[in-house]
């Protein structure tokens, strides 16, 4: 990882494949903010106050948490944003702050604690404050994700919701991981395969991304 920097770290979820997706793969981990991202804290559920309070109490009785320790936990979460360390759509600039939310999700084995690594030019167009040291992860995988930015916000749109694995299929000898669908060739093959589907899709520019994971503690 000498050469890749660390864009952030995310609370990700597996969410399950859908039918539309042709990936040998029961689910599917990514980052991005549509309907296939599962990052958390969910904001609906513990800091926009424009949604029920039966939301809330679900989201509560989720994480096995009371009144109190529920309120404790909408509290670090506005925290967090407030002080600009966890963003919109999920993603955390600092580690520890990562894992100290993290133990709120350790009991549920959908849920990873990852880094995002890539290359430093990829990170020079996203205009995003980015580390060149991180602590020692786990690779889990590759990803491709395509930026939108509108209005100061920012997410990622993953290239599985625009079924471009049907492109790579056809073109590439495209591995992934039965658990989590991530690409398991390696981040050079990736870029290849991000620059392979330019164009196609949403009006993104795609582009590879390194997924480690972090041990639960």
């Amino acid at each position: 990882m000498n050469d890749m920097f660390c864009l952030g770290y995310y609370i990700a979820g597996l969410v399950r494949k859908p039918d539309y997706c042709l990936l040998d793969a029961e689910s599917v981990l990514t980052v991005s903010t549509d309907a296939l991202g599962n990052n958390q804290p969910d904001l609906t559920k513990c800091f926009y106050s424009n949604y029920p309070k039966r939301v809330r109490k679900e989201y509560a009785d989720y994480l096995h948490l009371n009144p109190a320790e529920f309120s404790e936990f909408c509290n670090l979460t506005a925290n967090l944003i407030e002080t600009h360390v966890l963003t919109i759509d999920g993603r955390f600039s600092r580690f520890e702050d990562a894992r100290n939310m993290f133990r709120y999700f350790q009991d549920k084995p959908e849920f990873y604690l990852t880094g995002l690594f890539t290359k430093a030019e990829y990170i020079q167009e996203l205009h995003i404050p980015a580390s060149a040291s991180a602590p020692e992860g786990v690779l889990l995988g590759h990803d491709i994700l395509g930026a939108w930015s509108e209005n100061g916000c920012f997410d990622f749109e993953c290239y599985l919701i625009n079924s471009l694995e049907k492109e790579l299929l056809r073109q590439f000898d495209l591995k992934v991981s039965p658990e989590t669908g991530l690409i398991q060739n390696s981040f050079s093959e990736t870029e290849r395969f991000a620059q392979a589907i330019q164009g196609m899709g949403e009006p993104v520019r795609w582009m590879p991304f390194a997924v480690y994971t972090y041990q639960k503690n």
